[in-house]
């Protein structure tokens, strides 16, 4: 025997998330400049300068699309100064820098280009140079990609028990009872959840009765 029943489907999460649901958020990767160096001939340079931002996270890579892997031609070598000319970064090989952030960035094509991670102290225009191993080669041009994390789009706070707007459902029954069936999928909240590492998320189904 088939029969249906109008039922009410509540879905809501528990009130202690909320603090922690309107603060998670990732940043954003924004392009500070991109632009591709072309050096005369071994061991040349040429310099770039860079507005930076004190607390701001700037990361800098240099030849990370160039194939093959690892090739004297496709080999660079950069240099980041301050504004008052003292060297505060250097970098041959963007996996020689121990903490390259993969999961952020992906991983280079060019095993020997550069990276250089950097959080200024002070604002002002910084030099990037941009040169070569010194294997004595004429080099390929470089592409020089300068990227800086953004602040992410605004999430409002989650209201803890609103939940979702209740919904009715027109729901087939077997034997009298009524049969549900649902995937609850919530991208939004699993920050908040990988956060509290307790989520509290129930279901209420209730008939035209009210039961």
């Amino acid at each position: 025997m088939r029969k249906n029943f109008l039922a009410t489907v509540a879905l809501a999460v528990g009130g202690f998330l909320s603090p922690i649901c309107g603060s998670v958020a990732h940043a954003q990767l924004q392009t500070l400049k991109s632009q591709t160096v072309t050096l005369p001939g071994p061991n040349t340079s040429q310099t770039i300068t860079l507005n930076l931002t004190a607390g701001t996270k700037y990361h800098i890579q240099v030849a990370k699309d160039l194939t093959p892997a690892f090739s004297q031609p496709n080999d660079p070598e950069i240099f980041l100064y301050d504004p008052s000319n003292n060297q505060v970064g250097f970098n041959d090989d963007y996996t020689n820098t121990g903490t390259f952030p993969t999961a952020l960035l992906g991983t280079p094509s060019n095993g020997w280009s550069s990276y250089l991670g950097y959080t200024p102290t002070v604002t002002g225009n910084f030099t990037l140079k941009v040169t070569t191993f010194p294997w004595g080669v004429m080099p390929v041009p470089f592409e020089v990609l300068v990227r800086y994390e953004g602040p992410p789009p605004s999430t409002p706070p989650t209201t803890g028990g609103s939940g979702i707007p209740n919904t009715k459902l027109d729901l087939p029954a077997i034997n009298g009872e009524p049969q549900l069936h649902f995937a609850l999928v919530t991208p939004s909240l699993e920050p908040c959840f990988m956060a509290a590492h307790q989520e509290a998320m129930w279901v209420a189904v209730r008939d035209s009765r009210g039961v």
